[in-house]
């Protein structure tokens, strides 16, 4: 394996994921992002179900997730300080200064943007107990306190399902919305994947 080139986004072709905390430190991680599917017990069992799986899509493979993703592990399990230099100029560089990107994570979290954040927030009830709050936590605090939407318009829905963020809010929280997809066959999979109050458009 050569590390030839880096993308800001998730590709089919990607070997591992490199987390960046700001310009110029970073490290590499195995991928860990295939595996989002409600009811799929383990990785295993959907590299064994073959490509025609709900685990895979256009870009979550069966190639970069059963197959890339084994390779990745086992060069950073021997080589992972070379990979690190040798992925180094591939990186992009985004202007990050950590103290400010840490700073507006906590005023978001916490509800205060736009105003500035002080390092009491971090002090906040509840900081320590709740320290990632996901899309699903989220939600709720936000429909807890009246300022939720309980519907969505989703660009590119797939099957409505496959490693999909929003597919527990759409079953278990009742989300409605809609669903916009290029790929005919892909709606159809929507359109059984999701109630019936979810619309699914193929475009």
């Amino acid at each position: 394996v050569e590390p030839i080139a880096a993308s800001d986004v998730q590709t089919p072709w990607d070997v591992f994921l490199a987390l960046v905390y700001d310009d110029g430190n970073f490290t590499l991680a195995p991928l860990n992002d295939c595996w989002g599917v409600p009811g799929i017990d383990s990785a295993a069992a959907c590299c064994a179900a073959g490509e025609k799986s709900l685990c895979f899509n256009t870009v979550f493979t069966m190639d970069r997730c059963c197959h890339r993703s084994k390779v990745g592990a086992a060069v950073l399990r021997h080589r992972a300080k070379a990979y690190t230099e040798a992925v180094r100029r591939f990186i992009p560089s985004y202007g990050i200064r950590r103290p400010e990107h840490l700073a507006r994570r906590l005023r978001w979290r916490w509800g205060h943007e736009p105003a500035r954040c002080s390092p009491e927030v971090a002090k906040s009830p509840g900081f320590e107990e709740h320290p990632d709050m996901g899309l699903r936590k989220a939600f709720r605090i936000l429909s807890n306190a009246g300022l939720a939407s309980r519907r969505v318009l989703q660009v590119g829905t797939n099957d409505g399902k496959s490693a999909d963020p929003l597919y527990p809010l759409i079953v278990e929280e009742g989300v409605a919305g809609l669903g916009l997809e290029a790929d005919a066959a892909l709606a159809e999979r929507a359109r059984q994947n999701l109630p019936r109050d979810f619309e699914i458009r193929q475009l």
